[in-house]
């Protein structure tokens, strides 16, 4: 009997995110429309950067706020002590406003 080989699992990790919290702009609502569609087919989390960490959940998509604070004051260069771990658990990593970054 042969097992089904596991879905990889995606992160999706943008430094600002979709919420009044954050940024309310086109890319970041492109970053979460598309997690949440792919989230439909295989295990997807959205990760991105807040002033608190947090966790909420939309259908089958898991997000991820990690606390974080940001180099030069700059909201597009966040840092957060919780990023490894969350790259960890991913086997497709997909960068999102990567030229953004200062």
């Amino acid at each position: 009997m042969s097992s089904l080989p596991r879905r990889p699992r995606v992160l999706h990790l943008s430094p600002t995110h979709f919420d009044a919290g954050s940024v309310l702009g086109g890319a970041e609502r492109y970053c979460l429309e598309l997690a949440q569609a792919m989230s439909l087919r295989v295990p997807t989390r959205l990760v991105s950067f807040g002033s608190s960490g947090s966790v909420q959940r939309i259908a089958n998509l898991e997000i991820r706020i990690l606390g974080a604070f940001r180099m030069k004051r700059d909201p597009l260069s966040p840092l957060a002590v919780g990023l490894l771990r969350e790259l960890a658990w991913a086997d497709v990593i997909h960068l999102h406003q990567i030229h953004s970054v200062p």
